[in-house]
């Protein structure tokens, strides 16, 4: 059962009020999808986006100075993690922690209905 305590903030929170860790946050998630394509795994059974947002949240110490593996892969282990997971996905997050400026994701450009067009300019 988890407490108040060890909840973390709605991660619509996290760009505006905790960009130090909305940066990792959203180069592991990039980073994780990229991972989970190329080996055709989904990626919510590559690693639990709670586990990669509870690591993002609190990185184990000094992982936010130094690429710290290590730190990352004992982390991922306490958190439930099955050793295949943290093989893959280990050095990416320890990569991921060391990010200060969030990725940016360009949204894709609206794509217009032809066949809304069409029936519009019929009538």
């Amino acid at each position: 059962m988890r407490t108040n305590t060890d909840a973390l903030p709605p991660i619509k929170l996290w760009r505006d009020r905790f960009p130090e860790k909305f940066a990792p946050l959203s180069h592991a998630r990039a980073l994780i999808d990229i991972i989970a394509t190329t080996n055709s795994i989904p990626v919510e059974n590559l690693i639990s986006p709670e586990s990669v947002r509870r690591i993002c949240w609190s990185p184990p110490s000094g992982s936010t100075l130094n690429r710290d593996e290590a730190g990352v892969r004992s982390a991922l282990a306490s958190l439930g993690a099955r050793p295949w997971q943290i093989d893959l996905v280990a050095g990416a997050l320890a990569d991921a922690l060391l990010e200060r400026e969030p990725l940016i994701i360009e949204e894709p450009a609206a794509v217009e209905d032809p066949v809304a067009e069409t029936t519009a300019e019929s009538e």
